[in-house]
Formats: structure tokens, C-alpha cells, sequence
């Protein structure tokens, strides 16, 4: 056990400092939540974080919501690199089956967009008094359950984005149900939603990287078939 541990520990390290652009995503994304605190800290306009952060539609105001819009882009990434290697992956091999991890991955992202976008969380429990922790707990059996069904799939992969996104996409919501304080309005908006956006870059990153690879790999087979099976899948 303790040498699985150091393996995997081992594997993680490598994994985030063998591609650039994930700590440059990452420190980036940081300093931007920096900017922010030390902005509202000095120039005294907390309003200003938390309307970055506005669930409302920005009709009036450019920047009302920029950030949660981000964040909504960011889930939309993840289905449609795995919808556009799907697609690919179906050009090379006509005859193979659709990939169950990157078609049930995308279809589980699909769904957690749709309530990122039309708000199916906020309605359930605003209108229908659905708790929110059933509705956390909803996503997290289904989290789990989807780890563990691809849990080999998932180790051939630079898993340790996607432990990363999962773990601070947890914070933000373990923040929202126990309604966590922090030091000031734009700390707790940062807490909350901030973690959620830094998780969202790192779930971008481990989908464009898996699905690089995956199309790759469809490449490497298909180079490897044999001239008859090639014509064949042409």
C-alpha cells in the first residue's frame, strides 16, 4: 500500500510538471484571482468580485456574470473534444465501437452544463424544496461510480488534472452547502465560485490532453493494420 501511494504520488508530480501549459493555465488563473483580491482590498470594491461572479443574464452590464460565463464555456469544452474525437476516431475505424469512456465522460459533462446553464439545481430547490445536499450527493454516487467503473481506463491517463479538478470542484460545493465564511464578500466569492473555475481549467486541460491521445492511438492502428484491412476500412 504505502509503495502504490509513492507510485501514484510519483505519477501525479510527473504529470504536472511535464506539460507547461498546465501550470502556466493554472498560475495564471491564480494570479487572477490575486488581482482581484488585492483590487477589492485596496481600491474598497468587493461589488465588483461578486458581479464577476453574478448568476444573473449580463444585459446592462459587460462584465455582470463574466466569470460564471466562463465557467460555462469551460464545461462545454470537455463534451465537445470528446464529441469532435468521437467523430474522428468513427472516420478511421467505421467498423469499431464507439469508445464507452469518452461517450458516457461526455454525456455526464452534458449533463452537469445543462444544469450549470438553465439553473436545474436552483429551480429544484427553489420550487420544488429538493435539498441540496440530495442533490450534491445525487453527483457525487454518480462521481464515484464513474471513477470506479473506468478506474484502469483513467490511470493510462495524466490523471492527476482530473483529481485536481474533481477536489476543488468538491470545495466550491462543500462551501455552498455549509456556507463557509471568509474573510469578506470577494474572499468567500473566490472560495466558492474561484476553486470551481480553477477546477474547470483543469478538467479543460485533462480532456484536450485524453482525447489527443486517444485520436493518436486510433492513428497508431490504423497506421498498423494491414493493407487489406486499411482498404477495408476505407
Amino acid at each position: 500500500m504505502p509503495f502504490a501511494l509513492s507510485t501514484i504520488t510519483k505519477n501525479i508530480r510527473q504529470q504536472l510538471l511535464s506539460n507547461r501549459s498546465v501550470l502556466w493555465l493554472n498560475s495564471l488563473t491564480l494570479v487572477l484571482f490575486l488581482v482581484l483580491l488585492i483590487h477589492a482590498k485596496v481600491w474598497g470594491s468587493p461589488q465588483e468580485v461578486e458581479f464577476l461572479f453574478h448568476k444573473a443574464d449580463p444585459t446592462k452590464e459587460p462584465h455582470l456574470g463574466f466569470l460564471t460565463l466562463v465557467s460555462n464555456v469551460l464545461w462545454g469544452l470537455p463534451v465537445a473534444y470528446c464529441a469532435f474525437s468521437l467523430g474522428l476516431m468513427r472516420q478511421i475505424h467505421p467498423q469499431g465501437k464507439l469508445d464507452r469512456f469518452l461517450l458516457i465522460s461526455a454525456t455526464g459533462i452534458s449533463v452537469i452544463l445543462i444544469d450549470e446553464v438553465y439553473r436545474i439545481t436552483i429551480s429544484l430547490v427553489t420550487w420544488f424544496g429538493v435539498s441540496k445536499v440530495l442533490i450534491a450527493s445525487f453527483y457525487g454516487l454518480a462521481a464515484l461510480a464513474y471513477i470506479f467503473s473506468f478506474r484502469k481506463r483513467i490511470h493510462t491517463t495524466p490523471y492527476a488534472l482530473l483529481l485536481a479538478a474533481i477536489s476543488l470542484v468538491v470545495i466550491s460545493r462543500v462551501v455552498d452547502l455549509l456556507k463557509i465564511a471568509a474573510p469578506g464578500a470577494p474572499a468567500r466569492m473566490l472560495l466558492e465560485d474561484g476553486t470551481k473555475l480553477l477546477g474547470l481549467v483543469n478538467l479543460t486541460l485533462y480532456w484536450w490532453l485524453v482525447c489527443q491521445q486517444e485520436v493518436l492511438r486510433s492513428l497508431h492502428r490504423y497506421r498498423q493494420a494491414t493493407p487489406t484491412e486499411a482498404r477495408q476500412r476505407l
